[in-house]
């Protein structure tokens, strides 16, 4: 996946604290973009990441932090 996705040019990774429910924590491993795109990303690949939300059991957080997100890239073009 990092080949795939331009690492370590287009992300970089860093380790998170992560609240989980029942509110134990972990260390999450996250992706921090080094370049802001103009465009939205595919259709395709926004369904993809959705997905991996619901297998995590992210459901909740797919209309709370990626639908946003995907709102804020759409804005980003219209500019």
């Amino acid at each position: 996946m990092d080949r795939y996705e331009g690492f370590p040019d287009y992300y970089t990774k860093q380790t998170w604290p992560v609240r989980m429910g029942g509110g134990y924590r972990i260390k999450g491993l996250i992706d921090i973009m080094n370049i802001i795109r103009a465009a939205p990303p595919a259709r395709s690949y926004y369904n993809h990441i959705a997905n991996a939300y619901a297998e995590v059991g992210l459901i909740s957080e797919i209309k709370t932090v990626l639908v946003p997100a995907l709102r804020r890239s759409l804005g980003r073009t219209c500019r």
